[in-house]
């Protein structure tokens, strides 16, 4: 005799139905995210430029 599968619910939740602006979207998106704990708050103040071309200007000599 075969054992029966029992699969699981998954929920779906929408997130985007057309009638909201799409910033307020990434706002509540963002700030369920970071209500949950799961990610920190990065902002601009908080991210390092990259130096691509940290040692080339110090090696250039001027003729």
């Amino acid at each position: 005799m075969a054992k029966k599968v029992t699969r699981p619910k998954i929920k779906v939740q929408p997130v985007y139905s057309g009638g909201a602006d799409m910033r307020e979207v990434f706002i509540s998106l963002l700030v369920d995210a970071v209500r949950r704990g799961k990610c920190p708050v990065r902002t601009f103040e908080n991210l390092k430029e990259p130096q691509y071309n940290k040692g080339r200007n110090q090696e250039k000599e001027v003729i």
